[in-house]
């Protein structure tokens, strides 16, 4: 019953992409690990977030509220939170970042952003994988043709981790237009 923080943990990111690509039958390309900092970075960049906060967080109030990076931050590593609730509270927070940005303030300063982000994380994405990807992200977010969405995808945890339902992973494929 080996969560994904355990298996980054005991085989780092090569193991983690491994078992990633078994989980949902897909192959990681680029990967990039986030830090405090460099999360916060990101929410900063985004705006933050209004969200509805559970009961019982500490530090948190209970109720919808503006979250920003700190207190993006304090929900999702909240110790009240076992793995697969934070995995999902996670999710959610961002699909609902992502979702109330403006495109063209966001796509504005993703230069910015990603020459920060690349020098605090560990990451394969070079920045010749930026400038080949960049037209197409300045388009996605400008465009407001594309909304962000969070999907929990049907599975069963074994011991040789999540293995998903078969037509969970068809159905997270046809989203993602794979």
């Amino acid at each position: 019953d080996r969560k994904m923080s355990q298996i980054f943990k005991d085989g780092g990111i090569i193991e983690l992409e491994k078992a990633i690509e078994k989980t949902f039958d897909i192959s990681v390309d680029k990967y990039m690990s986030l830090n405090n900092a460099s999360l916060a970075l990101i929410c900063d960049s985004l705006g933050g977030v209004n969200y509805p906060v559970p009961d019982g967080l500490k530090g948190l109030n209970e109720g919808t509220q503006f979250l920003d990076s700190n207190f993006v931050i304090k929900l999702i590593s909240n110790p009240k939170f076992a793995e697969d609730a934070r995995t999902v509270t996670t999710g959610s927070v961002f699909a609902e970042m992502l979702a109330g940005v403006s495109g063209s303030r966001v796509a504005d300063i993703v230069d910015y952003t990603y020459n920060q982000l690349v020098n605090m994380t560990e990451t394969d994405i070079t920045s010749i994988d930026y400038q080949n990807q960049k037209e197409a992200i300045d388009y996605i977010l400008r465009s407001g043709k594309f909304k962000s969405t969070f999907r929990v995808p049907s599975g069963e945890n074994t011991k040789q981790g999540i293995v998903m339902d078969k037509s969970a992973i068809k159905t997270l494929k046809e989203d993602a237009g794979l």
